[in-house]
Parts: structure tokens; C-alpha cells; sequence
């Protein structure tokens, strides 16, 4: 009799190694804790068994949970996705009383539970039998995991045991997915971020080839993302400032700057031309050496477009309004002598005749500079003794 209990132990065993060595394989290839879960939940399924299952992440830096998968057998069918029994993130009671004592096992007599356990799935039945394990990964809890049947006494305090080891073999893999989903959603937040950004950020090899391209970069100057990894930067900037782009890159490499700051331009593909400022700065291994460049950059069409336009209404300004430009005049003589007639310019003191100096305010514009009479005041004026 012995020996025939000690052989349906080592089946167990065995069937339960097999079990464990092929969830194993198989979350090594999953890539969602969802998929995790389902691969999880099965195995479950074969070793113990079960009607409704629940699988939740827990993060106890945040405090935070996160239903991952819950499946009930609605009318004993087979198992279906279901609502989960909570919407909140934070840990419930059972919740929290799971991570604070460990697995417990729940056997109902009766169809009226008293634990204040929330249903799901179908609520028109309740669980009889009910197990929930923490996952862990070390001494870190990472989330829980509950089956449950609706026939009375299904589970025991082996069936508790077995579940809380499947649930530490999965602890690493579902530690591994919970980094790698965070990560994830990191890198989908950091292009939502960088897609809308005023400023963009690129990454490029040592000499200077794209090894990673902002999206708007390519929306704005009308190329293709793909066709530009792996090519020179300098193949997208305008002839005149590659050299300068290399140059900066040079001394930068060599310890003389800490980083290169450029106004550059780029041509489109519609044949405008865009202004970019651009920083480039080495990113350095663990040793200090240098492994990529870090580049900024931002479009400042708008700021360069009316930095001209400044520019050339001031030059408009000062050749329309320069005095040595407009005309020379002489002080000495009886009357002034025009050397560019062409425009007018009002000065504090006019000279008159007779070498001397009008205190009368600017003169007006007249239609003919070299005209003495309609340069000068007219009789009756009192700028001076001679009746003017």
C-alpha cells in the first residue's frame, strides 16, 4: 500500500517538473504580462484545476495593481474574459491582507459567503473553493494570483502549496515583462513627447552617421525615416556649413570643446531652405570614453526670416536717411553747395549766408535742394540782421 502511495507521489512530482519546465520555455518567449498570465492560468489548470481565475500585477513602489487577466465559466462553459471585480488601483482588502500574510485558502460551506469577498463573472453563482498566492519575485511581491471552483472542499493545503510554487517559478519572468511593458510605455511617452516637441533630439555615431532620427526632422524636411539611418548628417546640410558641422565635430572628439553649437541650414525636398540650431555633445561609456553624440535641434526658420527682414529695412533705413550720403554742405561759402541733391536731411543748425548759423528749427522739405529760394527763409524771417 505504501509503495503505490509513493508512486502516485513521484507521478506527481514528475508530471509537476514537466509542468514547470514547460512554462518556463514558454514565458521566455511571451512579450505581454497578459500573455504571461494565460500561460500561467493553463498551467494551473492541468496541475490543480479550476472554474474562474484572476491574475493581477502589483507595483509596491506606487502602491499600485493592475488587472491583467480575469476569466470565469459563464453557464459551464469554457473559460471567457470577464470584467475584473475591482476598478480601482490601489490594493483591496483581500488584496492587501494576500501581500501582508501570504497564501490563504478559502473553503465556503455554503452559497452565502460571509468574507465580503466582490463577485464576477457570474454572479448568479459563488465560489465554493478559493485559493490566492502572492507572485513574488525574491522578497519583492510583483502581483497575485487566484483560482477558484464552485465545487465545495476542491482544494487543500497541497493544492494551496502547489499553487504558491508555480507562482514563485513565474515570479522572474512576470518581473521580467512588468520592466519591459514599463519600459515600453517609457519609449511610446518619450515619442508622443519628442513628436510634438519644439526641440528635437537625434543620436548620432562618432563620425557623425544618423543613428537616430526625430520623426518631425523627417516631417519637416519631406524624407523618408528609413532612408536616412546610417547616412552622414552632412548629407542632409547645406554644402557651405559641412564643413563647419565637421569641424565642430572634430575639436569636440578631441577634448577642446564640451559641445558645438551651429546655426545650420537644410535644404527640403521641395527646394526651401530650413535654419536649424543645432548642439551636438559626446555621450560617454562607463570609462569616459566616447560612444555617440548626443544632438539638439530646433527649427528657427521664423526667427532667421525676420532677422532679415530687419536687416534689410534698417540697411534701407540708413541709405535713405545718411547725411554724408544725401548731401555735403559748406559753411563758409554765401550758400550751401548740394553734392547729392537727391534728398533732404533736417540738422539742428542750417547755415546761411554770410558764413553764419540759423538756431531755427530743421528745415522743411523742399522740391528742389539746390533752390536758394526755396531753401532758405523768407523775408520778414528773424533769423538774422539781414531781414531773413
Amino acid at each position: 500500500m505504501s509503495s503505490g502511495w509513493e508512486s502516485a507521489e513521484h507521478r506527481r512530482a514528475e508530471r509537476q517538473r514537466a509542468a514547470f519546465f514547460e512554462v518556463s520555455r514558454r514565458l521566455s518567449a511571451a512579450r505581454t504580462p497578459e500573455e504571461a498570465a494565460r500561460i500561467i492560468v493553463g498551467v494551473a489548470q492541468e496541475l490543480i484545476g479550476w472554474d474562474a481565475c484572476t491574475l493581477d500585477l502589483y507595483d509596491p513602489e506606487t502602491n499600485q495593481v493592475q488587472d491583467v487577466l480575469t476569466l470565469d465559466s459563464l453557464d459551464g462553459g469554457p473559460p471567457v474574459d470577464v470584467p475584473p471585480a475591482y476598478t480601482q488601483t490601489t490594493p483591496g482588502p483581500m488584496f492587501a491582507r494576500i501581500l501582508r500574510e501570504g497564501a490563504t485558502l478559502i473553503l465556503r460551506p455554503t452559497a452565502e459567503p460571509t468574507d465580503g469577498l466582490v463577485t464576477f463573472g457570474d454572479t448568479g453563482r459563488r465560489s465554493r473553493s478559493l485559493m490566492f498566492v502572492p507572485i513574488r519575485y525574491g522578497e519583492r511581491p510583483t502581483g497575485i494570483i487566484s483560482i477558484q471552483s464552485y465545487t465545495t472542499d476542491a482544494y487543500d493545503d497541497d493544492s494551496l502549496a502547489t499553487l504558491q510554487e508555480l507562482a514563485d517559478h513565474c515570479g522572474g519572468a512576470i518581473e521580467r515583462l512588468r520592466i519591459e511593458h514599463e519600459l515600453r510605455e517609457s519609449r511610446e511617452q518619450l515619442a508622443r513627447t519628442e513628436a510634438f516637441a519644439l526641440v528635437m533630439t537625434a543620436h548620432l555615431s562618432l563620425d557623425g552617421r544618423w543613428l537616430k532620427i526625430p520623426p518631425t526632422l523627417c516631417r519637416l524636411l519631406g524624407v523618408d525615416n528609413t532612408r536616412l539611418l546610417g547616412a552622414p548628417m552632412g548629407a542632409l546640410l547645406h554644402p557651405d556649413d559641412v564643413a563647419a558641422e565637421r569641424a565642430g565635430r572634430d575639436r569636440l572628439l578631441a577634448g577642446e570643446i564640451r559641445s558645438v553649437d551651429l546655426e545650420t541650414r537644410w535644404p527640403r525636398a521641395d527646394g526651401r531652405m530650413l535654419w536649424m540650431y543645432l548642439n551636438l555633445s559626446v555621450v560617454p561609456d562607463a570609462n569616459g570614453r566616447p560612444v555617440s553624440l548626443l544632438a539638439y535641434l530646433r527649427d528657427i526658420t521664423d526667427r532667421k526670416s525676420l532677422e532679415d527682414q530687419l536687416r534689410r529695412a534698417w540697411s534701407r533705413r540708413r541709405s535713405v536717411s545718411s547725411p554724408a550720403a544725401s548731401r555735403t554742405i559748406s559753411t563758409t561759402c554765401s550758400r550751401p553747395s548740394w553734392a547729392a541733391p537727391s534728398c533732404w536731411w533736417p540738422e539742428p543748425r542750417r547755415p546761411i549766408r554770410g558764413g553764419r548759423t540759423c538756431r531755427r528749427s530743421p528745415a522743411r522739405p523742399t522740391a528742389r535742394p539746390g533752390s536758394c529760394a526755396s531753401s532758405w527763409p523768407t523775408a520778414g524771417s528773424r533769423c538774422c540782421s539781414r531781414g531773413w
